[in-house]
Parts: C-alpha cells; sequence; structure tokens
C-alpha cells in the first residue's frame, strides 16, 4: 500500500508534506492515500519487535498504513513471546477523526489481514483529545502500560496528545515523529518537550526522508 501513497504524493506534489499547513491547501489532501514512509514503517517495525511492544498507540492513523505495520509487529510479538505477565491484554490503538478515512481504513486493515479485523485493533473514531482520555477511563489504558506512540498527527494535537498518555507510557516505551525535520517549524513546540531533559526523554533523529525522531522514555526523577 505504500506504493499507491509515493504515485499520489509525487502527482500533487506533496512529498513529505502529511498535513494542510491550513485551509487553503486542504483539497491536496483530500482522497490521498497519506501515510508513513514504507522505511519508516520498516525501521518501526523492527524496533518494535526487538522490544516485543504488544501495547501500541498511534495518533494520526489516516488509511491505515502505518497501523497495519502496528498490528504486524503486535502479533508477531505476541506469537512470539506470548501474552504478557501483567495479563494485559495485547492491543493496537488506532485513532482517526474523519469517519470516512476510519471506515477506509479498517478496510484496508481487513485485507491486510486475510479479511478479518486482528483482536487487538482498537480503532477510536473523533477528536482525539476527546477520545483518548475516555479509553484511558475505561480502563484499557493504565499507568505504565504504553510500549510505543507513533505521532503522525496534525501538528497543533501533537504535543497535546503526548500530554494526555505520558502517565500512560511505561519506562522505556519509545515515541516516533514523522517529518521531524522537515516539519521542524510545525513541530516545534512538540519537539522541544521531548528534547528537553527535565521530560524525561532521549531522542535522536533517524536519517528517512523528512526525519523520523525516535524518542525514549527514560523517566523523571521522583
Amino acid at each position: 500500500m505504500n506504493l499507491p501513497q509515493l504515485a499520489q504524493e509525487q502527482a500533487a506534489d506533496t512529498r513529505g508534506a502529511h498535513y494542510p499547513k491550513d485551509s487553503a491547501d486542504r483539497p491536496l489532501f483530500e482522497g490521498q492515500l497519506v501515510a508513513l514512509d514504507e522505511d519508516k514503517c520498516r525501521a518501526m517495525y523492527l524496533i518494535l519487535r526487538a522490544m516485543g511492544a504488544r501495547r501500541v498507540v498511534e495518533a494520526g492513523t489516516s488509511y491505515g498504513v502505518s497501523l497495519i505495520w502496528l498490528l504486524a509487529a503486535v502479533l508477531d510479538n505476541l506469537s512470539t513471546y506470548g501474552p504478557l505477565p501483567s495479563r494485559l491484554p495485547t492491543l493496537a490503538f488506532g485513532t482517526e477523526n474523519e469517519p470516512a478515512k476510519a471506515a477506509r481504513a479498517l478496510e484496508h486493515v481487513s485485507e491486510a489481514f486475510d479479511g478479518a479485523l486482528p483482536a487487538p485493533l482498537r480503532l477510536l473514531e473523533g477528536d482525539i483529545l476527546q477520545t483518548l482520555p475516555a479509553a484511558a477511563a475505561t480502563g484499557d489504558i493504565p499507568d505504565r502500560s504504553i510500549d510505543a506512540l507513533l505521532l503522525d498527527i496534525w501538528a497543533p494535537l501533537a504535543l497535546p496528545t503526548l500530554q494526555i498518555l505520558l502517565p500512560k507510557l511505561r519506562q522505556g516505551a519509545v515515541v516516533f515523529v514523522d517529518n521531524s525535520t522537515s516539519s521542524s517549524g510545525r513541530y516545534a513546540e512538540l519537539l522541544g518537550f521531548l528534547r528537553e531533559p527535565m521530560n524525561g526523554f532521549q531522542t535522536t533523529t533517524l536519517p528517512h526522508s523528512g526525519g523520523f525522531e525516535l524518542c525514549v522514555y527514560v523517566g523523571t526523577e521522583a
């Protein structure tokens, strides 16, 4: 599915610009298969496999391409290592504000997994600043239970989303930020937070197109 995405981005000259800057260029993105680049997806998958990650959250699902990679990592880890010792369920949360994109994402996930939606999948539809706290309130996301967070979302929502999930990240959890170089201005507040040592993260920029920030939550001193 990454190949159609690449062709669309090149045709519309939106390569590396996954979200509209304002309402004027929003039509360029309507109907596009906006997704994390394949090399970034592969890197993310391998990191999650190395971690044994079985509880992940994606902020900004769009049409579900990167969600498929997240689910693949989670399911492969479940097959290799079995359930978590904590008995917490294996989960992969997706989040999407637009109903049409959410529906297409579910279709794409089903196609990728032999016509069925994997049991760990939870797709939250609606405003992420409302759906994530609501999910946390149900007990599905206890504190210090999330292995990884992918932030591939409209820049103004990125830091508020991280702050919602910060208490839920376990020590050693990873946060991925797409386009951390090409969109560094728009993500300035988020990147400033992640790169401030007192907030508990250590970060590096992986050398993929547009930049791909890898942040490890090492925790803060009590």
